[in-house]
């Protein structure tokens, strides 16, 4: 009979194998539980404290469009967008426990753009909330008078010691470029449509004209007449105090309190510390884009309600598809994008409006019209389209919106130049300067209209006159439809002239005064939504992303293309120049462009 054997050390092995078995599944269970418990943490919201104080920093970039990627916005986190800094204000107005706000004013932000900032603070002030406003200096050594005016929307002004107040009366430098065109031999060759469309001057005249010169002042006076009565109003100061005032800054800080300008002089823990206090000595700051991350009301395309599609047209308009440049941040409005989302819109069938929200100065006229076909053909659909303008929907700007149910903007928005430039830049004398010369075959004489080797002939004057002729009658034939007014109306606020939109209103040219709010109201309005309903708010096109951008290469038609809105244009250095540029390399392919010059306020 045999007898059972067993290898040495067996059971030793097996114990060992049971032990990290026990040790295996333990860990497993570790990480299970490790894995889950992340999760809680990362999805669970902390909640917004009591006696919360939204700080808001507009000392920092702004964007206009949420949907402008940018390699500047992953570097600077502080870089944050318009829609959302009124978003976080008018959901803390109606929030219990926001008590207050506190504004860092600073930065670089057109003007249209400070008003629509105010009407959200007035909003918020309007709950029964607190603002207080502070920054080191409005303007160091440099103009501050917008910067001031943003802050008079608060109830309390407060300055650094060492600051001043910078205001002090508009001023517009415009540069002409013909005496140094002339001194490296290049000429600008074209026409415009008509006196007031004054672009062209820059590269043609070495002074004002009379119509230029006449347009920029009544934009200055009417830019100058906005801000002295808003300003008087809020600090209850006589208008012609407050002008007088203007005219005489800018002060230090002893002088501002002295004038009513400002109300406390201190440091900004001293402003936070306020602040806090009249949040009943609890109060917490929370940055405004934190507060809606905790509120839960950062993505509008969670909400109920029936579907709004915000399209953000922003940059100059070009040809193709629509570009962020990455560094800058730097817009184009792309014809193919734009014309895209409006498509999109108008094949969904939840969309029950679409928002239209322009800034844009203009650029190609057949780029322009390209998207002015879609508005059309949206309307079509019985859709409302409605417009909103941010700080200047001008020429081209203006020629995309004029089709729309009805037209916003701000007060200051600069709108109208109804009109149309085309130029080449000749640069033979130059190439003669520098010893090089070209050799040329032609097949007609017409050949070289679009070469900057040769000088615009009376024919090439002709066709010229002939093109733009069309393009300002079919400009100027598109606004009376679109806006249902007579051609002698629409002559008398044409003829390239720029308009604030207060001005607008009073011509026809725009329907109402405000920002994005009164937009969608009026969006809500035509479409048969209740006033006090909440809607989704949606933006067209989708900002697909790089990763996306690279990689879906699926579409099979035009119709599959949501044109991306992220491309690699230009290089950082060349962003501050790009709006020449286009200006330029349109001008020598021989497009029109219907572009106006926008004056800045400091």
């Amino acid at each position: 009979m045999a007898q059972a054997t067993s290898k040495p050390g067996g059971g030793f092995r097996r114990r060992v194998g049971k032990l990290f078995m026990i040790i295996g599944a333990l860990w497993t269970f570790m990480f299970v539980v490790g894995v889950i418990v992340a999760i809680v943490v990362i999805t669970r919201k902390p909640k917004v404290p009591e006696h919360t104080v939204l700080e808001l920093r507009l000392d920092r970039p702004l964007k206009e469009a949420p949907n402008t990627s940018s390699l500047a916005s992953l570097l600077n986190p502080n870089v944050t967008n318009l829609p959302h800094v009124i978003r976080a204000l008018d959901e803390g107005s109606k929030d219990a426990k926001v008590e207050g706000l506190i504004v860092y004013v600073g930065g670089s932000h057109g003007l249209a753009t400070m008003q629509e900032l105010r009407d959200a603070i007035f909003r918020f002030r309007k709950a029964g909330k607190f603002a207080i406003a502070f920054a080191p200096s409005f303007g160091e050594m440099a103009g501050g008078t917008g910067h001031y005016y943003l802050a008079t929307a608060c109830d309390e002004i407060w300055l650094q010691p060492s600051g001043s107040v910078g205001i002090t009366g508009l001023r517009a430098e415009v540069p002409f470029l013909k005496g140094l065109l002339d001194n490296v031999g290049v000429q600008a060759e074209g026409q415009q449509r008509k006196a007031y469309k004054n672009a062209f001057n820059t590269f043609t005249q070495t002074e004002f004209t009379k119509p230029h010169k006449e347009s920029m002042e009544q934009l200055l006076a009417e830019i100058l007449e906005q801000l002295v009565t808003d300003v008087a109003r809020e600090r209850k100061l006589e208008v012609d105090d407050v002008k007088r005032l203007f005219a005489e800054g800018p002060f230090l800080a002893e002088a501002a309190l002295n004038a009513k300008l400002i109300d406390h002089i201190g440091y900004r823990d001293q402003a936070v510390a306020a602040a806090k206090g009249k949040a009943g000595g609890q109060g917490k700051l929370l940055f405004a884009g934190k507060y809606l991350e905790r509120a839960g009301k950062d993505d509008p395309e969670e909400a109920s309600g029936d579907k709004l599609a915000v399209i953000y047209g922003v940059g100059t308009i070009m040809p193709g598809r629509g570009s962020v440049d990455p560094l800058s941040g730097e817009a184009t409005m792309g014809a193919d994008t734009i014309a895209a989302a409006l498509r999109a819109a108008a094949r969904d069938k939840d969309v029950k409006a679409v928002v239209f929200r322009i800034d844009s100065p203009g650029g190609s006229y057949v780029a322009s019209d390209t998207i002015w076909r879609e508005t059309v053909e949206l309307r079509n659909t019985g859709k409302p389209l409605v417009v909103s303008m941010a700080n200047v929907a001008a020429s081209g700007g203006y020629f995309v919106a004029m089709n729309a149910n009805k037209i916003v903007a701000e007060p200051a928005t600069l709108t109208g130049s109804i009109g149309v430039y085309a130029f080449k830049m000749v640069t033979k004398d130059l190439w003669n300067k520098v010893g090089l010369s070209w050799g040329t075959v032609s097949t007609s004489d017409n050949a070289g209209i679009w070469s900057s080797l040769t000088h615009l002939s009376d024919s090439d004057q002709k066709r010229f006159s002939d093109w733009l002729d069309f393009v300002y009658a079919d400009f100027t034939g598109k606004v009376a439809s679109g806006r249902k007014l007579s051609a002698e109306a629409v002559e008398a606020s044409a003829q390239g002239r720029v308009w604030t939109a207060r001005k607008a209103k009073e011509l026809g040219l725009v329907d109402a005064l405000g920002g994005m709010e009164t937009a969608i109201a009026l969006a809500k309005e035509a479409a048969g939504i209740k006033a006090d309903a909440d809607v989704k708010l949606v933006a067209f096109p989708e900002d697909q992303g790089i990763l996306r951008f690279l990689l879906d290469r699926n579409n099979e038609n035009s119709d599959d293309v949501e044109a991306a809105t992220w491309t690699v244009p230009w290089a950082k250095e060349a962003a501050a120049w790009s709006k020449t540029l286009n200006q330029i390399n349109a001008a020598t392919t021989g497009e029109p462009l219907l572009h106006t010059q926008t004056p800045q306020v400091r």
